[in-house]
């Protein structure tokens, strides 16, 4: 599941950023600025996020945000995995 979830946040990153490739190959380091994500945007993507993996972004966690990384973990300790 974590590999899948990291893998859903990347791809939610290339498709609500309209990501072109110009920053380079994305990692969990890549910074949110980088790929000319404003305040708007973090909003846009935490909405997103909510929608696609059923948690809620916190509003004091907005800030925090700054890498693909710091999305990834927001919703890895947000989501509850599913047990089979």
């Amino acid at each position: 599941m974590s590999a899948d979830i990291e893998h859903q946040v990347f791809e939610l990153i290339r498709n609500t950023c309209n990501y072109d490739g110009s920053a380079g190959i994305l990692t969990s380091d890549t910074k949110l600025a980088d790929l000319g994500v404003d305040s708007m945007k973090v909003i846009e993507v935490a909405y997103q996020l909510e929608k696609r993996f059923a948690f809620e972004v916190k509003e004091d966690a907005l800030a925090q945000l700054r890498t693909i990384g710091c999305l990834v973990q927001m919703v890895k300790a947000s989501v509850v995995p599913r047990v089979s």
